[in-house]
């Protein structure tokens, strides 16, 4: 019910330019009796009275009286106009004033209760209101004490804004977007305030300040009629594009995966009607801890389930989903050349269950002098310096600063094909931390010791028998497990070490390791591949 209230204006107008103690008339603290008050003080002032404030900063200004309205307001040192509670006013001849607080209006009325002249207060927080005069589209800004000059710097507060979130059409193309967390794009604005007990949502500039503001007059069944900038024409808007021909369905390649750690897949999304006017959609993941996309790229994180979702940005509210399962596959098999094991390492390489030349785990296989692709058995080939092929120290070398065997040199690549090589040392160090390697004689019945090494992460191994290593004519066991690399030798003098020596595995029952040693010397080779 509106609520009639009368006051007396305490100025001629409602910008009043006043002289040094300035004295004005009126009932200011409601006695009955007239108070004569010097409105130059730095606060309304009762002369002889008890100093009285009228604002409470803080407290919703809508309420159903106008108790934070009343008072003294002011623009700058001089311009300023008054609200008491009395119930009488002069301004411009008006009688009374009507507070509407469901709406924020003030509305001045003449003694025949014609409205005389109105304004908006559009926000009023902090002893600071906004208003707009007669529903311009300007706002003038005024304190509840007397400022040096004019206030500015004031923040906004966000308030629940459920019902208008979204995005609001007024045709095919003009619209504007409400979000959850107080964002806009509605001219450029940075953020913007729904005051729902009054049904005004206010644009806010990157400084706070408000820059324009819309009226709700209604809104139901997903349209929302609005009074921009306290105009009396109302506007129309819907949650969906009137006259355009919206998204009907969604279509993905995909609606359920599964994937591996770090594997991708691509789908892809078929927006229909093909004519429709706005075909653009957008990717989420409902847990990008387990999976992410972008443009429809699904990236697989971690182990566990995500919901992959495409919607449609026109206001139809289509959407298709992809449920998508993390899982650690367990990437072993075979080809013709040997079996692969997956150890789960973070290399992400795949190792070969025997060595080359070999066709089971306990078979030492042949020897290799490193980037030779010609492997020989033991004690049938002299490996020493004048037979190697680097001999003339003509590649990996000082000079041409190669670190690791290119393809062409790689005896693992040349024997069984491209998607086999040698390891690396960053690939080998893999294997020595991630894995727990115990020692064994007799392995699986056999005359054969070694090491079998078990995957920490997925409990797969592979067995490494001590094949040991020829030098010269000479070939020596003894529990030696050695093994190439295709890296060469980083430690003490790094110009020295390019010219002499390469990367191996060394171990034997009682130690785990790498150390260096002449390249031209005949080592075993475990091979490995990329998943």
């Amino acid at each position: 019910m509106k609520k009639f209230i009368y006051i007396m204006l305490m100025a001629c107008g409602l910008f009043a330019t006043t002289a040094s103690a300035q004295i004005l008339k009126g009932d200011m603290n409601d006695d009955g009796e007239l108070d004569v008050i010097d409105i130059n003080a730095s606060s309304a002032t009762i002369l002889g009275q008890q100093e009285k404030q009228y604002i409470n900063p803080g407290v919703n200004p809508f309420t159903i009286d106008n108790s934070l309205v009343a008072g003294i307001w002011w623009l700058n040192k001089t311009d300023h106009f008054s609200l008491m509670a009395n119930g009488s006013t002069d301004y411009e001849g008006a009688a009374t004033y009507e507070f509407l607080p469901y709406q924020g209006r003030i509305r001045f009325i003449d003694a025949d209760g014609e409205t005389m002249s109105w304004m908006s207060v559009i926000k009023l927080a902090d002893g600071h209101m906004w208003c707009a005069l007669d529903g311009q589209s300007s706002l003038v800004a005024y304190t509840s004490t007397r400022p040096a000059a004019n206030i500015d710097g004031n923040k906004p507060f966000t308030v629940d804004n459920s019902l208008v979130a979204g995005i609001w059409w007024r045709n095919v193309n003009t619209h504007f977007s409400l979000a959850d967390d107080g964002k806009t794009d509605y001219d450029g604005a940075a953020t913007y305030e729904f005051y729902p007990y009054q049904g005004r949502i206010v644009y806010m500039n990157a400084n706070g300040e408000p820059v324009s503001w819309m009226t709700v007059a209604k809104l139901n069944n997903g349209r929302m009629w609005v009074a921009p900038n306290g105009q009396s024409s109302l506007i129309a808007y819907s949650t969906t594009r009137p006259d355009a021909k919206l998204v009907t369905s969604i279509q993905l390649t995909d609606t359920k995966l599964e994937l591996d750690i770090n594997e991708s897949k691509q789908v892809t999304a078929v927006v229909l009607p093909n004519d429709a006017d706005d075909k653009t959609i957008i990717w989420s993941s409902s847990n990008e801890s387990v999976a992410r996309v972008t443009n429809g790229n699904i990236h697989a994180v971690a182990v566990g389930t995500a919901t992959i979702t495409c919607s449609a940005t026109d206001g139809s509210g289509v959407e298709a989903t992809c449920e998508v399962k993390v899982i650690k596959k367990d990437h072993s098999g075979h080809d013709s050349n040997c079996e692969w094991v997956d150890l789960d390492l973070p290399g992400g390489v795949l190792w070969a269950a025997w060595n080359l030349g070999a066709t089971k785990p306990i078979d030492g296989g042949m020897y290799y002098a490193w980037g030779e692709t010609q492997g020989e058995y033991q004690n049938q080939y002299e490996f020493s310096y004048s037979n190697y092929k680097f001999n003339g120290h003509n590649k990996y070398n000082k000079e041409d600063r190669k670190e690791v065997l290119e393809a062409e040199d790689d005896a693992a690549t040349a024997v069984w094909g491209p998607n086999w090589r040698m390891p690396t040392r960053q690939e080998m160090n893999d294997l020595i931390n991630c894995c727990t390697w115990t020692w064994t004689t007799h392995y699986q019945g056999s005359d054969i010791n070694g090491y079998i090494v078990r995957s920490k992460s997925n409990g797969n191994y592979i067995f490494l028998s001590a094949a040991g290593y020829c030098s010269g004519r000479d070939f020596y066991n003894d529990n030696y497990v050695d093994y190439w690399t295709s890296s060469l030798n980083d430690e003490d003098d790094l110009y020295l070490e390019y010219y002499a020596y390469g990367t191996k595995l060394s171990c034997d029952e009682s130690h785990v390791g790498k150390s260096k040693t002449e390249r031209w010397r005949g080592l075993p080779i475990r091979a490995v591949r990329k998943k």
